[in-house]
């Protein structure tokens, strides 16, 4: 103990500054609003009765609100320690996805420098103890299963411990269903390139999936989530039910894009900074440099617009399209211009990625962007798309933060040279 802690010691002592940061952040979190005032109020039915009354009606996070109701009923400081260290976790995560066995304090200093800057006030949105519970717990958990990807390909070898905690985090994560869908299509992913390559695969990752797997044929099944459809179409978009796929993946498309554009500057303005980084690394050229701090003022451009009066044409172009489209014209020509300058930028992204990494982090950077816009495509099923706001971004940040941190890692590329 006393080695792991001296071999460890500054990456201990930046977690804790992390911890205590989120621990002071939660202090003056008001609770008890939104969500939390009617989980509190059911709560008195048990966690058996509230259970079978959830699935029966609403939702198949069963899991999930078995510890939302635990931790609603014993006040604010129980919560506050464990969703302060589940942070810890997500920075220790995404340290280990990135790096593996390596050691690179500046890098989990940056890590934690934007975890520590994350927007809050998002996860209050359906209530502190709702948003956090169901959204930062499953990303935290489901990243540490991930996270042993990169760390068993380097040849680390889990312990019994290990493999248990894994398990655990595995029904927990996965009872949330974009955290599932993430978990089966990475692990999916890695178990075909690794059959292919003809090495070895550990029996836990088969295992992983296969109660990802489950877990998604019980969501698809649960008839709390069947019940929960038709109520959140008569509540929140009466028009949903009207409209065909087609309707459904453009109101995704759409919303996904001007309320990615609109909201967490932070993150995208930090994903443009590690494209920048490669392109200085590499010695790059001048003119792609210029192009990228070009799409950088459009997208701060597009942010602010709403707050200064010559850009509010601007700001109406995408906010039409971050509330309940209750109608769709496909003749609307500002719609296209969104989707293409969204395309434009995003190829000029990923030719910046292909030219200046190897072309195996290309790929691995290229499916988790790709993994953090489908992540949220996936609500264009769900008629609460709109009504879930922001919260329905989170893993899809987090996603875009590791893609960053993995161009801010990459060593300099020499023609088609591998790392």
């Amino acid at each position: 103990m006393k080695k792991i802690l001296k071999d460890n010691k500054k990456e201990i002592i930046l977690y804790t500054f992390l911890f205590l940061v989120m621990f002071i952040k939660h202090i003056f979190a008001k609770t008890g609003t939104g969500d939390d005032a009617w989980f509190l109020n059911y709560s008195q039915l048990g966690i058996k009765n509230f259970t079978i009354l959830r699935m029966e009606t609403w939702t198949s996070r069963n899991i999930i609100e078995a510890f939302l109701i635990l931790f609603v009923k014993n006040g604010k400081w129980l919560w506050t320690i464990i969703d302060s260290l589940m942070f810890v976790l997500i920075a220790y995560d995404i340290y280990k996805i990135v790096l593996s066995k390596k050691h690179n304090y500046y890098m989990l200093g940056c890590i934690i420098f934007i975890i520590s800057f994350f927007p809050f006030r998002m996860l209050n949105q359906a209530g502190w103890y709702a948003t956090t519970i169901n959204y930062i717990w499953p990303l935290a958990l489901g990243f540490y299963v991930l996270s042993f990807i990169p760390r068993t390909y380097q040849g680390e070898k889990l312990s019994v411990f290990q493999k248990e905690t894994v398990i655990l985090s595995t029904l927990f994560s996965s009872n949330q269903e974009q955290m599932c869908l993430l978990i089966i299509g990475f692990l999916g992913l890695y178990l075909i390139y690794m059959f292919i390559k003809k090495q070895k695969i550990p029996t836990i990752f088969y295992v992983i999936l296969v109660m990802a797997v489950c877990m998604l044929i019980y969501q698809l099944m649960s008839p709390g989530n069947a019940n929960r459809k038709v109520t959140e179409i008569a509540l929140y978009y009466p028009e949903f039910k009207y409209f065909s796929l087609i309707d459904k993946s453009y109101i995704a498309v759409m919303s996904t894009i001007c309320t990615g554009l609109l909201t967490c500057p932070l993150i995208i303005y930090f994903f443009n900074l590690s494209l920048g980084y490669l392109i200085y690394q590499n010695k790059g050229n001048k003119k792609e440099f210029i192009l990228l701090v070009v799409f950088c003022l459009i997208n701060l451009i597009i942010r602010i617009s709403g707050k200064i009066p010559l850009l509010s044409t601007i700001n109406c172009f995408f906010v039409r399209y971050t509330e309940t489209i209750k109608t769709i014209n496909y003749l609307n020509l500002s719609s296209y211009i969104i989707i293409l300058y969204f395309a434009i930028f995003t190829m000029f992204c990923f030719y910046l990625i292909y030219k200046y990494v190897s072309l195996k982090r290309f790929y691995i950077v290229g499916i988790i962007l790709i993994a953090a816009l489908c992540s949220r495509l996936v609500m264009g099923a769900s008629a609460s798309i709109f009504a879930s706001n922001t919260r329905t971004f989170i893993n899809s940040y987090f996603l875009i933060i590791i893609a960053g941190l993995f161009c801010l890692t990459s060593k300099k590329k020499i023609g088609k040279g591998v790392e």
